[in-house]
């Protein structure tokens, strides 16, 4: 939502502005988010227009644990039913997370599904009354260990463990003498309604757990969207595929999307029509078709394509192609 505008270069070699740099416009399609969300497959993106956000002079940070992940979003659940104005991230990782961070980065935090919260705003006063609401509220839900700071270096260490998410997930089954080597990492990621959100996480647990694999999770859990890590051994890939169909099912059924923020590109190729149905996909073959009729833009990613364009949608010409000089084959 922070994109105004784009400068395309199309298949065909023409040069396209999305729209102007107006705070507002309501002509024509949307081909912004159109170009936004095909991951280079309609053209190459040359120039990006941005809106920009005043910086606040104060930041506070929060870090706070639950007894269970089914609690800690309910509390977020309940959180976001109330007027906020300093709030300006919410981050939950489970208890295997905050194990697995322990471990690489010898820090002490509990081994509880822990929120982690920031703030930002012009004077700490406005920072200090949310929070004090907030607090009111998550204790409600078993909220405890609570970690309140408004000093930049105390703050970056409170968000170390969240920083350190990636690089701790290779190294914790051999942290834990459970591995002699360095495991892979397999990131997958989902996005449901918030309000399903709770089920959701604690179902996904137990079915990675229930078949031998530690389930590491990072959640945006205020957007719903929640990302597991998963370390692994080529030969247990498999099963790991297997277990993450499910979690694509489950998502999909909760009337989620099957990657919030990671795309489709390979990986998610096969689940899309899962969520969006055959004639949305149909839909999105026939505008690949129609703008990159020789698919040459980033092939092979987001869709299965027939080499020939549809019927009807025959591939437009360059611009002024008569009057183009013949390219040597010497060059």
């Amino acid at each position: 939502e922070n994109v105004i505008s784009l400068t395309v270069v199309t298949p065909s070699g023409e040069v396209v502005k999305t729209r102007q740099k107006v705070r507002k416009a309501s002509t024509g399609y949307e081909v912004t988010q159109l170009y936004i969300g095909a991951e280079g497959t309609l053209g190459v993106v040359t120039e990006v227009c941005i809106r920009v956000h005043m910086l606040q002079r104060c930041r506070a940070g929060v870090l706070c644990h639950f007894p269970e992940i089914k609690k800690a979003a309910e509390a977020v659940v309940s959180m976001l039913k109330m007027s906020r104005g300093t709030l300006v991230r919410c981050e939950l990782l489970n208890a295997k997370m905050i194990e697995c961070t322990n471990k690489e980065y010898k820090t002490s935090l509990p081994c509880a599904p822990t929120l982690f919260l920031e703030f930002q705003s012009n004077d700490f006063k406005g920072i200090q009354d949310e929070w004090r609401q907030i607090k009111i509220l998550f204790e409600k839900f078993g909220a405890g260990g609570v970690k309140y700071s408004e000093d930049a270096k105390e703050f970056g260490n409170l968000w170390s463990a969240r920083r350190g998410c990636y690089f701790s997930t290779m190294k914790y089954r051999k942290n834990l003498k459970q591995q002699t080597k360095l495991d892979k990492n397999y990131i997958t990621d989902v996005c449901v309604p918030v309000s399903r959100l709770a089920q959701c996480i604690a179902e996904t647990e137990d079915d990675f757990g229930s078949i031998g694999f530690p389930c590491l999770i990072c959640a945006h859990i205020a957007d719903g969207n929640f990302h597991c890590m998963i370390p692994y051994q080529q030969h247990e890939k498999k099963r790991l595929k297997q277990a993450e169909q499910r979690l694509i099912e489950r998502a999909v059924k909760a009337g989620g999307a099957v990657s919030g923020e990671h795309g489709v590109g390979i990986g998610k190729k096969p689940h899309i029509c899962l969520e969006h149905g055959q004639a949305h996909i149909g839909l999105q073959k026939r505008i690949k078709h129609a703008l990159d009729p020789m698919l040459i833009m980033n092939p092979h990613k987001i869709l299965d394509l027939d080499t020939n364009a549809p019927s009807g949608a025959p591939p437009p010409a360059a611009p002024n192609a008569r009057h183009q000089p013949a390219v040597s084959s010497k060059l």
